[in-house]
């Protein structure tokens, strides 16, 4: 039985890479899959289709920044990092066109 897969990640090498082995094991089993991450991360995980969505690790980063002064990729407080997994990522990729449109059904 053939099961489409979305693997979804933020756009950073330490959340994305180890989802890379199990995405190619389930292709090599005649699964569909797919990652759900921003575009710029597509040559870390080639072959497999990106479908890409939210912002660049960087513009996160520098949205919470903005938000809060903090340096998200260094202070790891509960505070910084609901900022960046629960406001800045989730506000930012609630402005991306592939999540406000639901016209994509290529997977």
């Amino acid at each position: 039985m053939r099961t489409r897969i979305l693997f979804s990640s933020t756009p950073a090498h330490g959340h994305l890479l180890p989802l890379v082995p199990l995405e190619r094991a389930a292709r090599r089993a005649g699964h569909v899959t797919a990652f759900l991450t921003h575009g710029s991360v597509a040559d870390i995980v080639a072959p497999a289709e990106v479908l890409s969505a939210g912002a660049t690790l960087g513009a996160a980063l520098a949205e919470v920044h903005r938000r809060t002064g903090a340096d998200a990729s260094t202070d790891m407080s509960l505070a910084t990092v609901a900022e960046f997994f629960g406001g800045a990522r989730i506000d930012l990729g609630a402005r991306s066109p592939r999540l406000s449109s639901r016209s994509s059904t290529r997977m």
